[in-house]
């Protein structure tokens, strides 16, 4: 049963894991019955933005990929728990699903921590889950005015008792489909087999561009 939006929203708030400024409902009647993620009422439009790829290109956002399934994440290397899971959680369903599916889907990761996140840090820890992942940066004003225009909030670094810090963050997944707007997001807390079913649906659904 699909999750509502509005309930899931405010709980992941409290654990800032997910948090983004859209209330569930479809924008257009979906092929199937339900999806495990958050339809969202306003669909999210990716915006033009020049960032630096760990393939070693610079990219505009709103472009790279296009016509694939883009699956968006902001986070940073150095996070110790929701940034890992998530990739590791997508990188598993990616390989549980057929191989010309995949084929059809990126995963794009645009780093929240610029200073730490060197193009060569980004793709050595994505790789650890998937070689095919795609790492993003640019400066802290273009992450910044990315993650606003996307609903993923970022809060202040937060000092650590050994001296580091962290990075609050929105831990949604942002799915882009192929007609270039993302219409649904997977809060923190999402399911491997949860994502292997809405990623095959929505390159399945013709009101998301998909080929049904």
């Amino acid at each position: 049963m699909r999750r509502q939006l509005g309930v899931v929203l405010a709980l992941s708030c409290l654990a800032f894991t997910g948090c983004a400024s859209h209330s569930a409902a479809k924008t257009s009647k979906p092929l199937f019955d339900h999806y495990q993620g958050a339809l969202l009422s306003k669909p999210i439009v990716l915006p033009v933005t020049a960032l630096r790829s760990t393939d070693g290109t610079t990219v505009d956002l709103s472009t790279r990929d296009r016509g694939k399934l883009r699956l968006v994440f902001f986070g940073y290397t150095n996070c110790p728990d929701t940034c890992p899971t998530t990739m590791s959680d997508l990188a598993v369903a990616l390989r549980k699903l057929p191989a010309e599916v995949k084929a059809k889907t990126t995963v794009l990761f645009v780093t929240t921590d610029p200073k730490r996140d060197t193009l060569p840090a980004m793709r050595e820890w994505l790789g650890r889950f998937d070689k095919g992942f795609v790492g993003l940066t640019g400066t802290d004003a273009q992450i910044a005015a990315t993650a606003k225009a996307m609903g993923v909030p970022l809060l202040p670094e937060e000092k650590t008792p050994a001296g580091g810090y962290d990075i609050p963050h929105g831990a949604q997944v942002i799915a882009v489909t192929p007609d270039d707007k993302a219409h649904l997001i997977w809060l923190g807390g999402t399911q491997v087999r949860q994502y292997e079913s809405d990623i095959q649906r929505l390159l399945s659904d013709p009101a998301y561009g998909g080929q049904g």
